[in-house]
């Protein structure tokens, strides 16, 4: 057992009468898996993005959309360091303790009084639209939005990204890979809007003699075409959202 402890859920090391923002959170995040937080901004921006395609104008509605994505993987904090960037296939232990990290993050947002659509996308954002996924038992629209657009951006992003198990998929490519699950994973309306924003940002690309950019060029754009009115567009900035 103690060899394995490496691979338990535990986020109980975590002192809540010094972590009590969610700014706090956040620095916990980037202290443990540098990955992740990265990760979380650029899951951040794309529900930004959707949430706009949507039809969502007021800015404090975009802003918990973000910040759904922003906060969406804190329950990895209960996830060691090795755990999260294993390089192989989890056994069934591993992934059972993995899929823990849904319901820890949602407890950890709770404890610092998170928004409920916060909490929300942080607790559901790996229910699929069909029943499937976990925590089990939600279908269809009673997966919260703020949860049914996490879905998406954390995808799109899982999809793009070089991981210690996998490399980066094509962006070119990223509304095929999703678009085969729409009505499955995915909320079909949902995929429409990142149909639109992936055909914009391609065509962006496009302009500059660039048919299959790079993650890089790839968010680069999305955040140039939608976050244009958000007071933060890079990850390493982050923090400055909450000293405002």
């Amino acid at each position: 057992m103690n060899r394995n402890k490496k691979f338990l859920y535990d986020y109980s090391y975590i002192d809540f009468s010094k972590t009590t923002s969610k700014k706090d959170v956040l620095v916990l995040l980037r202290r443990h898996d540098k990955d992740s937080f990265k990760y979380s901004f650029h899951t951040a921006a794309f529900n930004y993005a959707i949430a706009k395609e949507l039809g969502v104008e007021d800015p404090n509605d975009l802003r918990t959309m973000f910040e759904s994505g922003l906060f969406h993987d804190v329950g990895k904090l209960g996830m060691s360091y090795d755990f999260i960037n294993y390089p192989g296939s989890y056994t069934l232990m591993m992934y059972n303790e993995m899929k823990k990290h849904s319901q820890g993050g949602a407890e950890i947002l709770e404890k610092v009084n998170a928004d409920i659509e916060i909490v929300e996308a942080a607790k559901y954002h790996h229910c699929n639209i069909d029943g499937s996924g976990y925590p089990a038992g939600l279908y269809g629209k009673e997966i919260p939005l703020s949860a049914r657009i996490t879905r998406i951006s954390d995808s799109i992003d899982a999809y793009l990204s070089k991981r210690c198990y996998k490399e980066g998929g094509p962006a070119y490519e990223a509304l095929f890979n999703l678009k085969q699950y729409s009505g499955t994973s995915y909320d079909d309306e949902l995929i429409a809007c990142f149909e639109v924003i992936h055909n914009r940002i391609m065509k962006e690309c496009h302009l500059t003699g660039e048919d299959r950019p790079s993650q890089e060029m790839y968010v680069h754009f999305l955040t140039k075409l939608y976050l244009y009115d958000f007071p933060v567009t890079k990850a390493e900035n982050i923090l400055e959202l909450f000293e405002r």
